[in-house]
């Protein structure tokens, strides 16, 4: 999950000091005093190693937008919709029932020790209140370096709803685990509206025999707070109640996942 990165604003390390993973002819000079001056961005990819450039995101990456499809398979199984390059043609729609009082769990138990110990997710697609879409299997590996968001279509019968989106690493085995999440609160009026969920920015390394998988959700517990399904005050409500979600997607307004990748081809559809 995640991955890390260093900025330097000109910071000079010297040659005999320079950590050993990093090649210090790429996007970077050594003088003639023999002194090594850093790369500005200095960065991990999850399952690879290190990498170097001159800026973050990297310029040798390419956008593609994967889009979300058999939305009215999507819930109750890990089987569920799918995530593929390509138009989408018609209209679908997947709905599910929000209950404040059964929260989609998060599997994590500690923040501080999710990269030693990051939980198996494969359980979370059998709830009805969580729709997946699932890409198909790598023939190759290919890496994902910059920023990721979702952009998903929901309606809500209330007037705010909580969006949660999970991007995850499906293993052959069909182990599942995470690479980034976000949250988004819909201002929704009972309309279908776009909401925008930021994942923040990874490095990772999509091994060959792997697929992408997107989680959509209402609640993340105790990773977000939980929606009352009413709109009362979030941190006071004065009752709960089950709300009904729906994502929607169609050729003109299509739910869809933005994301960079490097070194090969991602989610390609049949």
């Amino acid at each position: 999950m995640g991955f890390t990165l260093r900025e330097s604003t000109g910071a000079v390390w010297s040659q005999a000091g320079r950590p050993a993973q990093a090649d210090p002819r790429a996007d970077s000079t050594i003088d003639r005093g023999g002194v090594w001056r850093a790369p500005r961005v200095r960065y991990e990819v999850a399952n690879s190693g290190w990498r170097v450039a001159g800026r973050w995101a990297p310029g040798d990456t390419a956008e593609v937008l994967l889009r979300l499809g058999r939305l009215d398979q999507a819930t109750g199984s890990c089987h569920g919709g799918t995530l593929a390059q390509g138009a989408t043609f018609g209209s679908a729609s997947v709905s599910w029932t929000h209950d404040p009082t059964d929260p989609v769990p998060w599997l994590i138990t500690s923040a501080w020790g999710q990269c030693a110990d990051l939980p198996d997710e494969t359980v979370l697609p059998d709830r009805a209140d969580v729709a997946t879409f699932t890409s198909e299997t790598q023939e190759a590996s290919v890496e994902t370096v910059g920023h990721i968001q979702a952009e998903l279509q929901v309606e809500a019968t209330t007037g705010t709803t909580h969006v949660i989106a999970r991007l995850l690493d499906v293993y052959p085995s069909g182990r599942t685990r995470l690479i980034v999440e976000g949250a988004e609160v819909a201002h929704t009026r009972s309309c279908q509206v776009r909401a925008v969920v930021d994942m923040g920015d990874t490095a990772y390394l999509l091994r060959a025999g792997h697929s992408l998988r997107l989680a959509v959700s209402t609640s993340c517990f105790p990773l977000c707070a939980v929606h009352p399904g009413t709109d009362d005050d979030l941190w006071s409500p004065g009752a709960t109640a089950p709300v009904r979600q729906t994502l929607h997607s169609d050729r003109d307004r299509p739910s869809l996942l933005r994301i960079s990748v490097r070194g090969g081809r991602l989610g390609q559809g049949s």
